[in-house]
């Protein structure tokens, strides 16, 4: 079987540059040609060069290899041999006639190569010779130029020691340190600093060592540079801030990183996802407008205006995706989606989950667009084949984003704790609180009895989201939030949603029953409530746990409180009100809902007297609130109202 041509040309050239003298002669007695070359036009010779393989290159010349070749970019033997770093090949060319001064077709010497490439020894030779540190190629690089363009700080060290110069810069005004920056290279860009760079080097486009770390996907340098005095407000010539910067290279992570870096800097940092240049592109059109789909992705589902248009020719990012179909597509796809639905279609489960956190009523958003009455949008979008990415596949329904929307929906328990915003958590653990004080001896001498722990329940599950954030839905959405760590989600969801929790989604079946709140099976039993399970002796135990930082958890683990199955405190209903007899009452007004609970079904210690519904047992003694205890309720959870009737 014949060898492929390409396969052909890259047996020869690799031994050619691994100095494999015998395996390059039987290769040209098997056939191969000298006159073989890669995509860039190197042959066999530059490759023996390149490698420093005198004997190899003395070969081939013997057998019909020229001096005189050179590759499509001008690269000539001795270049080949100089970019090496071989002195050994480089001193006997220069024996057979070659110049120092000579140049390929950027105007890079021998010189300017060994700088590029760090290697010291032949550059102090190529010196010692008559090479000049003044040498400049079309660019106008210097030997210091290219050696921080190259990345090499040995190098660059030794020739700012040996008369370069750090006020050096090429034909367009990068001078080393914006050079290093372009590289991502932190120690050389912090080695340049030191000797004698500023932050505000800037070159003629005026771009900045930050601006340029932005565009070129440095993450860690581009943290780096702000750190160390690097501003979010840098602009270049043409008004590109640091987040367009990055959004104009296309590198995801450097992003994120400055919407986070932003968010935390405030609003008066001078960088945000609504910037525009002097053309009037934001972060998100000029991502679309380069085909950046993942960049875009990311910006519309941190609230990004999907359609924001340019001040120059008024083009929304659908248009200017013009020569980028898949982007066109998916712009057109999530024209009017807000940033929750976009994160769903994306499959980005932690961002769903920071925004559930900071207070986004998920059971809401999109409700217009929803396909199916009566069932939310959302768990549409999550239990839905997406197609959301670039390559024509699409994202495979998420029963993870799926179990986290509908737990969501649900009221607080001490399992969703991690779903609701801090202000709504604090506000229960000071409930908490309350009900702990009412329980304590000092407060109860005359031995009037509380409310039981299912009470309790009852009220905080009560609590509203929006009770908690003073931003609109729609402004809770946008920019990088941060309310818990992304490893305390993970490990929530993989606990809560993956460990310990079992279903099925393997047909269309399945995702309706779904959507009815049937699909998910809590050990071994069917549930109408994702965590809901009977409610056990434990619970006060689990309250302990959850609220009380020195309790101990069982079974290795911290145990969940768990919801109680009777009618009046329920999850999935707790609206139904509590029968009660006709003596004192506590009345619970939640947003227009009533609750009454008898004080007669409550015996000294705050616990059900028997079933709900039923009468008191004799000599069981009624609850009396005082009007101390009753006026501290208010003071924990507004728009809750109490009142003895």
């Amino acid at each position: 079987m014949a060898t492929p041509i390409a396969t052909r040309f890259q047996v020869l050239l690799q031994a050619s540059c691994g100095g494999h003298l015998d395996l390059v002669a039987w290769m040209l007695e098997e056939g191969f040609e000298l006159s073989e070359t890669d995509h860039d036009g190197n042959t066999a010779l530059l490759f023996a060069a390149w490698g420093g393989h005198l004997d190899l290159m003395h070969f081939l010349i013997d057998h019909g290899a020229s001096l005189h070749e050179q590759n499509h970019n001008g690269h000539s033997v001795l270049l080949s041999a100089a970019n090496g770093g071989r002195i050994n090949v480089v001193e006997w060319l220069i024996t057979q006639g070659f110049s120092l001064s000579e140049t390929n077709n950027n105007g890079d010497t021998a010189l300017l190569l060994a700088a590029y490439g760090g290697h010291r020894p032949l550059v102090e030779w190529l010196l010692a010779r008559g090479a000049s540190l003044d040498d400049r190629n079309g660019c106008g690089f210097t030997p210091l130029l290219s050696a921080a363009n190259g990345g090499q700080l040995e190098m660059a060290a030794w020739l700012l020691k040996n008369g370069s110069s750090m006020s050096e810069a090429d034909n367009d005004g990068y001078t080393s340190l914006i050079l290093g920056a372009c590289g991502g290279n932190i120690e050389l860009v912090d080695f340049f600093l030191q000797n004698g760079a500023s932050l505000d080097e800037r070159n003629h486009n005026g771009d900045t060592a930050l601006l340029l770390a932005a565009y070129c996907g440095h993450h860690d340098l581009v943290e780096w540079l702000l750190d160390h005095g690097s501003q979010l407000s840098e602009r270049n010539a043409t008004g590109m801030g640091v987040l367009i910067s990055a959004a104009n290279g296309g590198n995801i992570e450097v992003v994120q990183l400055l919407l986070r870096r932003i968010e935390e800097a405030g609003p008066d940092c001078g960088d945000g996802l609504e910037e525009t240049d002097e053309g009037g592109y934001t972060p998100f059109l000029l991502a679309a407008q380069r085909g950046h789909f993942g960049v875009v992705q990311l910006l519309a589902a941190y609230g990004a205006n999907i359609q924001a248009i340019t001040s120059r020719h008024s083009n929304n990012a659908i248009q200017l995706a013009s020569d980028f179909p898949e982007v066109r597509d998916y712009g057109t796809r999530i024209w009017d989606w807000s940033p929750l639905e976009v994160a769903i279609d994306a499959r980005m489960c932690d961002r769903v989950h920071v925004l559930i956190q900071a207070g986004v009523d998920v059971a809401k958003v999109g409700a217009e667009r929803c396909t199916v009455p009566g069932k939310p949008r959302v768990l549409e979008l999550a239990l839905s084949p997406a197609p959301a990415l670039p390559n024509g596949q699409t994202h495979p329904p998420s029963r993870e984003i799926a179990a986290l929307l509908q737990a969501a929906m649900l009221p607080w328990s001490p399992a969703r704790d991690e779903l609701f915003p801090e202000g709504l958590r604090a506000a229960i653990r000071s409930t908490f609180d309350l009900q702990r004080s009412m329980l304590d001896d000092r407060n109860r001498e005359d031995g009037k009895p509380v409310l039981p722990l299912e009470i309790w329940l009852l009220i905080v599950s009560q609590f509203q989201r929006a009770w908690y954030v003073s931003e609109s839905q729609e402004e809770l959405q946008i920019g990088w939030r941060q309310p818990t760590s992304s490893r305390d989600r993970l490990r929530w969801r993989q606990r809560e949603l993956l460990g310990q929790r079992s279903y099925e989604l393997d047909d269309e079946a399945a995702s309706a029953d779904f959507f009815e709140g049937e699909s998910f099976i809590t050990s071994g039993a069917e549930s109408d409530d994702v965590f809901g399970v009977d409610s056990t002796a434990d619970d006060a135990a689990s309250f302990d746990e959850l609220f009380d930082e020195d309790a101990e958890p069982r079974d290795g683990r911290r145990t969940r409180a768990k919801n109680s199955t009777s009618e009046h405190s329920r999850a999935a209903g707790g609206a139904a009100a509590i029968a009660s007899a006709e003596d004192d009452q506590l009345e619970i007004d939640v947003d227009g809902m009533v609750v009454a609970v008898a004080a007669a079904d409550l015996d000294a210690k705050g616990a059900p007297a028997q079933a709900v519904g039923g009468g008191a047992p004799a000599g069981k003694k009624p609850m009396v609130m005082t009007e101390d205890d009753a006026a501290e309720v208010p003071l924990v959870f507004p728009g809750l109202n109490m009142e003895w009737i």
